[in-house]
This record gives C-alpha cells, sequence and structure tokens, in this order.
C-alpha cells in the first residue's frame, strides 16, 4: 500500500508499541491471558479479541504451550505445540491480513466523520479506499494459513519445560520505553492448572527472552518448510538456553 500523506501523519500515533525487558517477560494486561479484563484494562482489547477470534485454533484445549506474535507491518500469527495422545506436533496459524488494520481503518474512518484535516480530505478518502480494498468487510471473514509438524516427545517436553521457566520468571521491569515497530511476543501456557502469561518487545537476541524468541523462529520455520534438518538446529538451541536457565 502506498503511504499517503494523512496515513504518514498518523503513523507515529498508530504504530507506537510499548517496549519489554529483554531477560525476563512481563506480565499480561491483554485478553491473551484469558483473564476476563474490562474494557478499560487496554485501549487494545478490541484489537485483542479481533486477534483471539481470527486465531481461534491457538486457544483449543490440545495446545501445550501458545505464542501470539503481532509484527509491525506483516500479518499476526500463533505458534506452539500440540498434544494428541501423546503425540506432540509444532503448530503455526497465521492471518492472511494484517489484522492491526482494522484498527488503522476505524481511526481513519473516525477522523472522516470528526471533519478530517484541513484540505486533506482526498488523501483520507484515499487511505480508507486502500484498507477497505485490502480486508474482507467482516474481520470474521479473514482467511488464515495453519501447518503443523511432529515432533519428538523428547524434544517437546525440553520445550515445554523452557516455555514454563521463562513464564515463571515473568515480572514487572523497571521502566516501559515506546518505540515506533517492532514485534509484539506474548507467551502462555497451563501448568499445575494455572494459566501463565508473559510478553515482550523487540528482545535483544542475548537475552532469555530472545532466544526464546530465536527458537519460535526455527520452530516457525520447521513447520512451514516441513525441513526435518531443522530439528538438528533446534537441539543446539534447546540446550544452550537450558544452560542459561540453570539457577
Amino acid at each position: 500500500m502506498n503511504t499517503t500523506p494523512i496515513f504518514a501523519a498518523l503513523a507515529a500515533l498508530i504504530l507506537i508499541s510499548p517496549s519489554q525487558a529483554n531477560e525476563h517477560l512481563e506480565p499480561e494486561y491483554s485478553q491473551f491471558a484469558r483473564a476476563g479484563l474490562p474494557d478499560s484494562a487496554t485501549s487494545l482489547r478490541p484489537y485483542h479479541e479481533i486477534i483471539i477470534s481470527v486465531l481461534d485454533g491457538a486457544f483449543d484445549p490440545d495446545i501445550s504451550a501458545r505464542l501470539i506474535a503481532m509484527p509491525s507491518f506483516t500479518p499476526e500469527y500463533a505458534l506452539g505445540i500440540r498434544e494428541v495422545e501423546g503425540t506432540y506436533k509444532v503448530f503455526h496459524l497465521a492471518s492472511r491480513s494484517q489484522l492491526w488494520s482494522y484498527e488503522n481503518l476505524k481511526t481513519l474512518r473516525g477522523l472522516a466523520d470528526a471533519g478530517g484535516f484541513p484540505g486533506q480530505d482526498e488523501n483520507l478518502a484515499n487511505a480508507i479506499a486502500e484498507y477497505e480494498a485490502l480486508l474482507p468487510p467482516d474481520y470474521h471473514d479473514v482467511q488464515t494459513d495453519y501447518c503443523e509438524v511432529e515432533i519428538p516427545s523428547g524434544m517437546a517436553s525440553d520445550l515445554l519445560e523452557i516455555w514454563e521457566s521463562v513464564l515463571l520468571e515473568t515480572r514487572y521491569g523497571d521502566q516501559e520505553p515506546i518505540g515506533p515497530d517492532g514485534t509484539d511476543y506474548h507467551f502462555s501456557m497451563r501448568a499445575s492448572g494455572v494459566i501463565m502469561a508473559g510478553k515482550t518487545w523487540r528482545p535483544d537476541p542475548l537475552s532469555k527472552t530472545g532466544a526464546l524468541v530465536s527458537i519460535t523462529e526455527t520452530m516457525k520455520n520447521l513447520c512451514l518448510t516441513g525441513d526435518q534438518n531443522l530439528l538438528a538446529q533446534l537441539e543446539p538451541q534447546i540446550e544452550a538456553m537450558q544452560v542459561e536457565l540453570t539457577p
């Protein structure tokens, strides 16, 4: 999509996301924790509910561990581990449309209803038309792509232990700076009957959360390509993470 002047003027407001600490996840305040938060809890609740609706399969009962990834400029996706009768599979479920675009469209329509900006009526109308051409009118009609690939039970057990260990270190950071773009990563799982959830944004690759994100990238590539050689790539990543998490 070509960036119109009106969209460029709004980009700083629309695309800013909070950043998170690197060495640990931070507590969730979103619907991904499935906590039934009130509307006032987060202004992103409508967006998160759209993601949950479109990526509904990522919240099936047989999902042992889950990541919801929200890139700034590409479609959102879910990734994790599914267990069915003792068989473990890495799954990847991706939206074909960037769901954040519905929020951008809502903002632009609100501006138009409020009278827009002086001299920008045509640009505003063009920006709205571009979004409308890209998106199904109803987000419930957004299409998704799904893949899954079986992994050894021992590897799955190691991955689940890593997921849980990182989530158990979740805590609030000292500060919450902002940045213009990047990917938000929302991790969650159920362990010992408790739903645990934590998030990070643009983690340092050398941090624990950065290492976990790197593992999920290999998992994603394994699922999307079906290349079994990526299992061998996962093994040293898992081993290094286990050492990092050892007290």
